[in-house]
């Protein structure tokens, strides 16, 4: 599927390995944004975890 891509772009004029550049990016942009949402998620649940516990 990524050749596919890749020949499709280059074809449209762009350098070979845009598209995979371009996905590699996102791919980082959405792992932070994941990581980010997941700590902030396990933080509430700590602190829900120690008001109910009374530390």
């Amino acid at each position: 599927m990524n050749e596919i891509t890749e020949n499709r772009v280059v074809k449209a004029g762009y350098l070979t390995g845009t598209a995979q550049a371009a996905r590699d990016g996102a791919s980082l942009l959405r792992q932070r944004k994941d990581g980010e949402r997941k700590r902030s998620a396990a933080a509430k649940r700590a602190a829900r975890y120690r008001n109910r516990t009374g530390n």
